[in-house]
């Protein structure tokens, strides 16, 4: 079994002045993966999975004041 990683690095910015930086981070989500035949096919399938979770996390961190 193994774990495949998104990092999202996001930066927040001021809708008036764009050089004007809110916030800025990362957001992190993982995914499980059995080893199979064709590894790289496994690793694709779960990727979206772990992009969906990284989303999921950046959303939260901005919905809940960053």
């Amino acid at each position: 079994e193994l774990s495949n990683t998104v990092v999202l690095g996001w930066v927040l910015r001021d809708a008036k002045d764009s050089t004007k930086v809110l916030a800025s981070g990362t957001s992190e989500g993982s995914s499980q993966l059995f080893v199979a035949s064709n590894l790289q096919t496994a690793r694709q399938a779960a990727l979206p999975e772990a992009t969906e979770r990284a989303g999921e996390s950046l959303v939260s961190k901005i919905a809940n004041g960053y």
